[in-house]
């Protein structure tokens, strides 16, 4: 019972890791990979998955307080209704189609953020820089 509640503030659930299928992608392929989903001290249900694609543009702007500003390219909700056990792992395949992105150098940055939703709990999440070459 005190696992249970634990996990539902954050303090050993679920975990996840995106792993992409390549380290890094030409513009104008598709971005790919699986979402690695690890249960933690107890069992949890979690009731979907976003991933958010965004650039990520640095530099001055007279517009901004901020030297950096995000911007986002795509976003996809997958809708899984899955419960991982304890210690249990679920690999869940994914794939973006999309045109146009930005090359990766010191001014810009494509990045891939995935969050698995847990009703009644913190949210697990994840940030994976993807390399873009022209």
């Amino acid at each position: 019972m005190f696992e249970n509640l634990l996990t539902r503030i954050g303090i050993g659930g679920v975990t996840v890791d995106t792993r992409l299928s390549q380290a890094s992608y030409r513009t104008e392929d598709r971005i790919s990979g699986v979402i690695e989903v690890t249960g933690g001290d107890s069992t949890q249900t979690f009731n979907g998955i976003e991933l958010t694609l965004y650039e990520v543009t640095r530099g001055y702007r007279k517009d901004s307080d901020f030297d950096e500003y995000q911007e986002v390219i795509q976003a996809t909700r997958l809708d899984h209704t899955l419960t991982v056990g304890k210690g249990e792992t679920i690999d869940i395949p994914f794939e973006f189609s999309v045109s146009g992105l930005v090359v990766s150098d010191d001014g810009h940055s494509v990045k891939l953020h995935t969050k698995v939703l847990l009703p009644g709990s913190i949210d697990a999440n994840d940030e994976d820089d993807i390399h873009i070459t022209g």
